[in-house]
């Protein structure tokens, strides 16, 4: 009896480990980029995902931002200060919003 639990701990230990080495390299191989500049913009973004902007999260709109597709008006629940230091962003990425 103990032979076989011994052999089934070994088996399973085994099985494991190779899973986990597949996993790590899946995550290395299947790794998503993540653009900087939207990712900066979402954070200055109030995060309601309200969708009044057109988009249906912050995300999106961040994303349109950064692509010149919407105003920084567009969000309306964010303030002033808010559209401020969003406009600080995109300049400082040197993207021209002439939707502003």
């Amino acid at each position: 009896m103990n032979s076989i639990v011994i052999t089934a701990v070994i088996v399973i230990g085994i099985v494991g480990l190779i899973i986990g080495v597949l996993l790590g390299i899946a995550s290395i191989v299947f790794a998503v980029k993540v653009d900087e500049r939207v990712q900066a913009v979402y954070e200055a973004l109030p995060h309601f995902n309200c969708g009044s902007c057109g988009y249906p999260g912050c995300q999106g709109m961040a994303q349109g931002l950064i692509n010149s597709e919407v105003p920084i008006s567009n969000c309306k629940p964010s303030k002033p200060e808010g559209r401020q230091k969003i406009k600080q962003i995109l300049d400082s990425f040197e993207i021209k919003n002439s939707l502003t």
